[in-house]
């Protein structure tokens, strides 16, 4: 795709103009990945002073009944429910950017859950949803 642009363009006499768009666009791409990396660092510090002060600690104790009801095959005191609540925590301030890794961190506590399961039930690849099928 991009080589038919570059023949295009210089069928077209218009190869100054398309390297000057590339260019620009490049610079962009640099200033919004340093824009981006700022908010980030910004957002994670207040996710990680509310994590010292106790904040998300608190609030994830408020959040229990309704982790137990949306999540009820986590077993209580597992580490992915408190990373699903700093999730839930950081989206529920607005925290969109900070909401992420922790998302990303519950993820994979569940699949390190989901792997242990899977051994108990003697190694089968399937999913809960695929050895119930017939349900849906």
């Amino acid at each position: 795709m991009i080589f038919s642009g570059v023949i295009f363009s210089a069928f077209h006499e218009t190869i100054r103009a398309r390297t000057g768009s590339v260019l620009d666009s490049a610079k962009e791409a640099v200033r919004l990945c340093i824009t981006m990396t700022g908010v980030m660092s910004f957002w994670m510090g207040l996710m990680r002073i509310a994590e010292r002060g106790g904040v998300i600690a608190g609030l994830s104790r408020k959040l229990k009944p309704v982790l137990r009801f949306l999540f009820p095959q986590i077993p209580p005191g597992h580490i992915a429910n408190e990373q699903i609540a700093a999730n839930m925590i950081a989206n529920i301030f607005g925290l969109g950017w900070a909401a992420t890794p922790a998302g990303l961190k519950a993820m994979e506590s569940l699949e390190e859950l989901e792997e242990s399961r899977r051994k108990e039930m003697g190694g089968s690849k399937k999913s809960w949803i695929e050895g119930h099928a017939w349900y849906w």
